[in-house]
């Protein structure tokens, strides 16, 4: 969280943090350059604390992350998700993503203090893209 805390700070990402009763619950980061579908603003790192899930926190979440895209003059949004995660998908496509096509997500895992790379690796995934107009 930390990198993401860095990026949001120079302006490469928008991270956003949904609070309840002034404690966070919930957390999205949107990537404005060198995300995974062309220079389309990339949603990822989205999760809520599995007791707040199902009360539209991560919708409003992802709703605020559109508006802001919006505002920035994106016409659409991408994220991926994991082929094998059907019920995340399913919300995805709810929320108005659609498929684009299957991806294999490349994902790096780095130490937050010195920048050095801790781990690679990869992931099936689905690319989802959502028009904003």
């Amino acid at each position: 969280m930390q990198r993401r805390l860095q990026l949001a700070k120079s302006g490469e990402e928008t991270f956003l943090v949904a609070e309840v009763y002034r404690h966070a619950v919930g957390m999205l980061s949107v990537r404005w350059s060198g995300g995974c579908d062309g220079g389309r603003p990339w949603l990822y790192g989205g999760e809520v604390l599995p007791q707040w899930r199902n009360q539209g926190i991560g919708t409003r979440l992802w709703n605020e992350a559109e508006r802001i895209a919006r505002h920035r003059g994106a016409a659409q949004v991408s994220l991926d998700v994991e082929r094998a995660n059907g019920a995340a998908r399913r919300l995805y496509e709810r929320m108005g993503y659609v498929i684009i096509r299957q991806h294999e997500h490349i994902w790096r895992s780095i130490d937050p203090v010195s920048g050095a790379l801790l781990a690679p690796g990869t992931s099936d995934a689905w690319m989802m893209r959502k028009d904003l107009a």
